[in-house]
């Protein structure tokens, strides 16, 4: 009966826990047209980019964001967030992302529509280092001239109509991928019960392997955080409470796999 309420807790506690829809999908800096959390812009220049941007928006249907930072870009968390904040939001998948840094780097994430229509001199161009990063001024200068080099290319560049995936159906897709990963190493678990294999730690593994190799090192490593302990756990209670069963000449329970048909 603990083990049953254990397992019950733990499964609550990671649909809980497990990102869900909104906060996968909004990345903290992709909030609007300008955030300057690096405190690299004066309030007028923020103001007047804005402005600039959203009215950019609206006459092409494409989104562009620039945000300043105060430490590296995590590049591949914030590529996962970008691509996701596009799927409901089909501006943005038309458009780009300018990140700069305190320290003058810059980089760039377009979205899935436009990002093989940019040439590598642009990008390259787009993505110079600042000469003067301390001085608000420069900045300010340096973004408007970038901006202008983008929206002048893109002016030849036509946008990919794309209907926006309603958010009912963005949230129940979330749900279930966050569910399998839960679920995998529970049936693997299951399924080695009257094994020495872990299979539910493996299974865990393996998941994260393959997350890295999607998202990025990064993401992999909150994965395994998350599901690692869970894997490990369920083989605990599963195969435990298997060995309790045959030692009473019992049917184990439907969560270690003693369902009847």
């Amino acid at each position: 009966m603990h083990a049953k309420l254990l397992l019950f807790a733990l499964v609550a506690v990671l649909l809980v826990r497990s990102p869900g829809p909104a906060e996968a999908s909004m990345h903290p800096t992709l909030q609007g047209s300008v955030s300057d959390p690096g405190d690299m812009l004066t309030s007028t220049q923020e103001t007047d980019l804005t402005r600039r941007l959203n009215r950019y928006r609206v006459l092409s249907g494409r989104d562009i964001i620039v945000v300043t930072t105060k430490s590296a870009l995590k590049a591949a968390t914030a590529k996962v967030h970008f691509d996701l904040w596009s799927v409901t939001r089909p501006s943005l998948a038309n458009g780009l992302a300018i990140y700069i840094e305190n320290s003058g780097s810059i980089s760039v994430l377009t979205g899935v529509d436009l990002r093989p229509s940019l040439p590598r001199t642009l990008i390259a161009e787009l993505t110079k280092p600042l000469d003067n990063p301390a001085d608000p001024n420069a900045v300010g200068l340096a973004v408007v001239d970038k901006l202008d080099g983008i929206t002048g290319y893109l002016e030849g560049v036509p946008t990919q109509e794309r209907r926006p995936v309603p958010i009912w159906i963005a949230r129940w897709l979330t749900l279930i991928f966050f569910s399998s990963m839960l679920v995998i190493p529970w049936v693997s678990s299951m399924m080695t019960r009257s094994m020495t294999l872990p299979g539910g730690l493996y299974a865990a593994i393996m998941e994260t392997l393959l997350m890295a190799a999607i998202a990025g090192p990064i993401v992999g490593a909150i994965v395994l955080a998350l599901i690692a302990p869970t894997g490990f756990l369920l083989d605990r209670l599963i195969s435990g409470h298997y060995q309790r069963s045959r030692d009473n000449d019992s049917r184990p329970a439907w969560w270690a796999g003693g369902l009847r048909f």
